[in-house]
């Protein structure tokens, strides 16, 4: 009888012990995930991030790299001889107009959506992936400049290197009297500190259609273009002459002989 009681002593014992761990399973089960969320969460920074889908598109739009109006510069490198190596001109409206593929929006796209769209859709006519984009300002260069004309200039380009691709002014003072002008408005009127400095078009706050003016050399007057062109006619009618008459001086010397 003693060891009857003992096993049922222990058989008790089993029992509460497996009520105990029972009940406990539900509250482990419970935590559990909580602390995975967390351990997940923490070894990943970007989960309380909301994916670019997700986000108005006001909101992009102050990221997004470019704007209508501007160029879109592309660089295929080391395939150079690529029909995508060029700066294509952005519309009014944000439209590209791509070789093979038609009008894209580019405007609303970032820099990484943009490469990923090149390298997708011509990936069969470039025997490289690297591609290279930057938005790029259409300026006007006008007026008393040694080349002037409309230009496609890099936003991080220096204001001193956009006169240097003009050529450089004509006059002397083409510089001092160098105008910056937007919408028939002038912007600056001396830019020789920007030059001075390097400042680059960026930060100098310049945009697409802006122009740069420079004099040009006066118009000649009447009495410039007798000192220009008579000048020479009269030195060579005069030499002539000189010559006809030492000619006929010297036949009449020896026919008297």
């Amino acid at each position: 009888m003693k060891n009857v009681s003992t096993i049922r002593k222990h058989l008790n014992l089993l029992m509460i012990c497996l009520i105990l761990f029972i009940n406990m399973l539900p509250l482990q089960a419970a935590e559990g995930p909580d602390e995975s969320e967390t351990l997940r969460a923490e070894n990943d920074p970007g989960i309380e991030d909301s994916p670019m889908e997700d986000v108005p598109l006001s909101t992009q739009s102050s990221k997004l790299p470019y704007l209508p109006g501007d160029g879109l510069w592309i660089s295929t490198f080391p395939d150079t001889t690529s029909f995508l190596n060029q700066t294509f001109p952005i519309d009014d409206r944000g439209y590209v107009d791509f070789p093979l593929v038609g009008r894209i929006n580019v405007v609303q796209m970032t820099e990484q959506q943009l490469v990923g769209f090149i390298r997708n859709n011509y990936k069969l006519y470039t025997r490289s992936p690297n591609v290279a984009i930057k938005p790029m300002l259409r300026i006007s260069m006008i007026g008393g400049f040694i080349r002037p004309g409309l230009y496609y200039v890099d936003y991080g380009a220096s204001f001193w290197n956009t006169v240097r691709l003009a050529g450089g002014p004509i006059l002397e003072d083409g510089i001092a009297e160098m105008q910056w002008e937007r919408n028939g408005e002038s912007v600056v009127d001396d830019l020789s500190p920007f030059i001075q400095r390097g400042v680059s078009l960026k930060n100098m706050g310049f945009k697409s259609g802006d122009i740069v003016w420079t004099p040009s050399p006066a118009t000649e007057t009447t009495g410039d273009q007798i000192l220009k062109y008579g000048l020479p006619i009269i030195t060579i009618t005069t030499s002539l002459v000189m010559m006809w008459l030492y000619y006929q001086q010297t036949f009449l010397i020896y026919s008297t002989r």
